[in-house]
């Protein structure tokens, strides 16, 4: 599997102004800025390569009011104005089919009780009692979002420090 990219935007001459006029003001204040931003990107990209359905794992995606992709969220920890954490959640009730797709899973049995249900990528729906699963290969969508993000901020850091005056 092709692994996925991605291009981070950092407008550098606001950031580069900005800079130029800090007088005393802290650093952080601006690196802060930056880390909110490469945060809110990596939000859209997990909701991006989180799959709204997977007929073939026999999975129609959605979870009462949305689907597993709409369930991302991000909470921001903030003190003294500036951002102390930011944390990127799945909160859907029935997050651990995210740790399927993240993991992969061997082939195995599901049985209903007493039927299962499904809809076939044709759009038919089926009612059986066993289904043998042949196993889900691993996605790798939090761990690759979680790498980029990574490799993002250490280049962002880097950056900041180059451009300091």
């Amino acid at each position: 599997m092709a692994r996925p990219t991605a291009e981070i935007e950092v407008p550098w001459a606001d950031i580069d102004k900005a800079l130029k006029g800090v007088k005393g003001k802290e650093f952080s204040t601006f690196y802060s800025k930056g880390v909110d931003s490469l945060s809110k990107q990596a939000l859209v990209w997990l909701k991006e390569k989180t799959p709204r359905s997977a007929p073939k794992i026999g999975w129609g995606g959605r979870f009462g009011r949305g689907h597993l992709a709409d369930f991302w969220s991000r909470d921001v920890t903030k003190e003294m104005g500036l951002i102390k954490e930011i944390v990127l959640r799945n909160v859907a009730p029935h997050s651990h089919v995210l740790a399927y797709l993240e993991y992969g899973t061997k082939p195995h049995t599901i049985r209903g009780r007493p039927l299962l249900r499904f809809v076939t990528e044709d759009g038919e729906v089926v009612y059986t009692r066993v289904v043998h699963h042949p196993g889900t290969p691993p996605l790798r969508i939090v761990a690759t979002v979680k790498e980029w993000l990574e490799t993002a901020l250490a280049k962002l850091e880097d950056e900041f420090k180059r451009r300091l005056p």
